[in-house]
């Protein structure tokens, strides 16, 4: 068709007209609007197919361990007039101040203490300072207890029992024990049946800064928690003692 060719249909017409020479195969119309309601029918139909599909499964998050942590003297000394305390760190204590761990189940799941570490901050050179002893000594208890202690120097601080630790170090890490030597980990913890750690520190030059981290498997999971109080151990060192 030219620019000066028209098309148009003079009698009346009711409906849609196609004029055209030839015609090969079938005419499609489609009104007006047609294809915005088929795209909002199949948006609709898309939507409501994502809101009924079925949705993975999301394991639950394993049972929370409840851990009181607690700091006990068995004859320990403190470590006063250094400048990190006066600055604002944490207090220094001899290897003597004993730290209780009581490790709880809430719940029915199964619980196994695998590990307890020391996950250390700082590693400074001995402090100045003078030590004094602390009034009173941890008393021993009826509770079953495990006696364990960590060598906070070591590349990997890890706790073994106090009798382990003792044979690798050749000195006594102050830990109170009166029974026979307990296993090592794991241990496991069932609902109403607590147990308690005593844990004992040991270094030798290492003005030390750490926390304590417990691995665990609880439900199934392995979990690591991160105990909130920062202990620093300082190196039990005779010309510091106030009351030499």
């Amino acid at each position: 068709m030219t620019r000066d060719t028209t098309n148009s249909v003079r009698a009346p017409v009711t409906g849609p007209v196609v004029q055209a020479g030839v015609i090969e195969g079938g005419v499609h119309h489609h009104p007006p609007g047609l294809r915005a309601r088929h795209l909002v029918l199949v948006v609709a139909v898309l939507a409501a197919a994502l809101a009924w599909w079925p949705k993975p499964a999301v394991a639950p998050e394993p049972p929370r361990l409840q851990v009181e942590e607690s700091a006990v003297g068995w004859c320990a000394r403190k470590l006063v007039g250094d400048e990190r305390s006066a600055a604002g760190g944490p207090v220094g204590y001899t290897g003597e101040r004993v730290v209780r761990l009581v490790v709880q189940n809430p719940s029915e799941a199964e619980v196994v203490l695998l590990a307890l570490r020391g996950e250390v901050r700082g590693r400074n050179p001995p402090s100045t300072g003078r030590l004094v002893r602390l009034p009173g000594c941890l008393r021993h208890s009826d509770q079953v207890v495990r006696e364990l202690a960590i060598a906070v120097e070591a590349d990997n601080p890890t706790a073994v029992t106090a009798d382990m630790a003792e044979s690798a170090t050749g000195r006594s890490l102050h830990v109170p024990t009166t029974k026979p030597p307990a296993p090592s980990f794991p241990y496991k913890v069932s609902r109403g049946d607590p147990e308690v750690l005593l844990v004992g520190f040991d270094v030798v030059a290492c003005d030390c800064e750490f926390v304590l981290v417990l691995d665990a498997v609880v439900a199934g999971r392995t979990v690591h928690t991160v105990l909130p109080e920062v202990h620093r151990v300082v190196p039990a060192n005779p010309a510091m003692f106030a009351d030499r």
